[in-house]
């Protein structure tokens, strides 16, 4: 896709954060050779056995290893960036993000995928391009009026981007 060849373009590597889409997948524009992630929660990024944080630990440990060992050099590259991502986000305490300047982001998927962009950004771990998505915009049908799906659509949009604004000052 476009944004990959982007950030092809940029020459900086030695990051698993270059290209971060905040979604359950990657968009097509992330398709290529370049690396991207596609996460859609930070603090849900890692291996996770509910209530046993051990357990979840030895498993991590297990797959990493069975990743490096693989003979498919995909597969060993993509294990290995996963899981250098995963260590890069547990380095950092972004479970207790604060936002800057008094920011307060709409507890929307638009505003909290700005928030963890923000979140990356000022982790300093390298993010070149992020991509974060808003649906709903297919009005032409009930648009309705000051109250309506159209309204409410812009009010998210234009509140996530303050928010983020505000944040990254």
């Amino acid at each position: 896709g476009w944004l990959n060849r982007a950030v092809g373009l940029l020459g900086h590597e030695g990051t698993p954060f270059r290209a971060v889409s905040l979604t359950s997948a990657l968009p097509r524009s992330f398709y290529g050779d370049n690396e991207a992630l596609a996460i859609s929660n930070l603090q849900d990024f890692a291996i996770q056995m509910r209530g046993n944080p051990m357990a979840a630990n030895i498993a991590s440990k297990s797959f990493e290893q069975l990743y490096d060992d693989t003979s498919s050099q995909l597969l060993n590259k993509t294990g290995k960036e996963s899981f250098d991502a995963m260590k890069m986000l547990s380095a950092n305490n972004i479970k207790n993000y604060q936002p800057a300047n008094g920011a307060v982001y709409p507890s929307s998927p638009l505003g909290n995928s700005l928030k963890q962009i923000a979140t990356l950004v000022k982790m300093d771990i390298g993010l070149e391009v992020a991509f974060a998505e808003a649906g709903g915009w297919d009005t032409h049908f009930n648009q309705g009026t000051a109250n309506g799906t159209l309204a409410r659509n812009l009010k998210d949009f234009s509140d996530s981007i303050a928010a983020f604004w505000k944040d990254m000052d």
